[in-house]
């Protein structure tokens, strides 16, 4: 395994894929400062001080789709292992007491390859208010051993979609998908083969791969 740990940099993701090229090889890239860093849909993600950054390199799921799910699952898992339980909120955030901690990013290379980007908020050092709020986990966790475990765990498709429901903050709640500005209100009546949210609305069940996922006030 390759572990590359940077003082500071734009975006780990951006390192590690100028680092890799299109083959897959266990490789792991942190950053105490990420000054660029970016979230899912071309979000920006604000790293604070005492914070994990960090992006390592996968293979993808036999069904590809379902990698980031599976990453947050396994993350959700390590967690718990130290005293922390957290909650998924489809398809890339992870929460704890209701708030959000850390979100996953997944680039897909090659075939053989995904880069997925970890963020998560350790201990507040940030007093600032934000429009959405954050919450800590307050606990010491190192980068290499949730990679090591990513690495270890093997996980089939169907316990991959059981595990990310038995975790899921919204399950039967009403949501708000946000596709591209197209808006659907409906409950989250779960996922389908390929992770995607199956959602319903008066219209019947919709299917949505790609959105934005809002709590309904």
């Amino acid at each position: 395994m390759k572990v590359i740990d940077l003082q500071t940099c734009h975006c780990t993701q951006d390192e590690l894929k100028n680092q890799i090229g299109e083959k897959y090889e266990q490789f792991l890239i942190t950053t105490k400062k990420q000054t660029k860093g970016r979230g899912q849909r071309g979000k920006s993600w604000f790293q604070f001080d005492d914070s994990i950054a960090m992006s390592f390199s996968l293979k993808p799921c036999e069904e590809v789709t379902l990698t980031p799910l599976k990453v947050g699952v396994l993350v959700s898992e390590f967690l718990s292992k130290h005293g922390r339980k957290t909650t998924l909120k489809w398809p890339n955030d992870i929460f704890f007491e209701g708030k959000k901690c850390g979100g996953i990013i997944c680039e897909y290379v090659s075939e053989d390859l995904v880069i997925v980007g970890l963020g998560l908020n350790l201990y507040q050092s940030c007093f600032q208010k934000f429009e959405n709020p954050h919450s800590f986990l307050n606990v010491s966790v190192v980068a290499k051993d949730i990679y090591e475990y990513i690495l270890d765990s093997k996980m089939t498709s169907e316990s991959i979609r059981q595990n990310f429901l038995d975790l899921c903050d919204h399950l039967g709640k009403e949501v708000i998908i946000d596709a591209d500005s197209n808006f659907n209100k409906g409950l989250f009546m779960g996922i389908g083969d390929q992770g995607e949210a199956l959602i319903g609305t008066s219209e019947g069940v919709k299917k949505f791969y790609s959105a934005t996922l809002r709590y309904s006030s």
